[in-house]
C-alpha cells in the first residue's frame, strides 16, 4: 500500500518519514530550498483506519515563509505538538524557531486522537539567537518541558551547539 499526499508536487520529496509512538507523519522538503518560490514547508498528519491512511489535518506555521524548513523536526506529547523550522530568520538568517500547537478536544474525544482542531499557541526562539544557529533542528517534548537543539550555536566555539529548555508557565 502506498501513502501519497492529496496534492503532491514534483520535487517535494514526500516520504521523509518521522515515526512517533507508532504514528507515521510524512513531511516535505523542496528540491531547491533556496528558491524564492519554494512552498511553505508543512507537516501532514495521518489518521489510521483499518484499510488505509487518510490525511486528516495539515499544520502550517502562521508566519511560515519559503526556506524555513518547517516540519523537519517534530515531537508530540498528548495534545501538544512541537514543530521545528531551523531555517526561520527571526533572529537572523537561519537562526531557527519552533512552533507549539495544541489541540482543543471535544468532550467525547480522547487524548492523543490527532484528527483535528490543532491551533498554533506560541512560537519559540532562542533569547540569544543569532544567524546560522539552526535552533529547532532537533527537539522533544515531555509534559510541560520542551528541549530544542541549536546545532550550530557558537557559545563554546564555532558550531559547538546548544540545547534550550523551555517549561510551560502553569501559573
Amino acid at each position: 500500500m502506498a501513502i501519497v499526499p492529496k496534492k503532491g508536487v514534483l520535487g517535494h520529496f514526500f516520504g521523509v518519514l518521522v515515526v512517533l509512538a507508532g504514528i507515521v507523519a510524512p513531511g516535505t522538503l523542496a528540491a531547491d530550498p533556496c528558491s524564492d518560490v519554494a512552498p511553505v514547508r508543512s507537516l501532514r498528519r495521518l489518521t489510521q483506519t483499518p484499510v488505509e491512511y487518510l490525511q486528516s489535518t495539515k499544520l502550517t506555521a502562521v508566519d511560515g515563509a519559503a526556506n524555513d524548513i518547517f516540519g523537519y523536526s517534530l515531537s508530540i506529547d498528548g495534545d501538544t505538538i512541537v514543530i521545528g523550522a531551523f531555517r526561520d530568520d527571526d533572529k537572523g538568517t537561519d537562526s531557527g524557531s519552533a512552533y507549539v500547537f495544541t489541540r482543543n478536544r471535544c468532550w467525547n474525544e480522547t487524548t492523543g486522537d490527532v484528527s483535528s482542531n490543532y491551533t498554533q499557541v506560541t512560537k519559540l526562539v532562542a533569547d540569544d539567537g543569532a544567524s546560522s544557529d539552526q535552533f529547532g533542528h532537533s527537539l522533544s517534548i515531555d509534559g510541560d518541558t520542551i528541549v530544542i537543539g541549536a546545532r550550530e550555536d557558537d557559545d563554546k566555539g564555532y558550531n559547538s551547539g546548544s540545547a534550550y529548555v523551555f517549561t510551560r508557565d502553569t501559573a
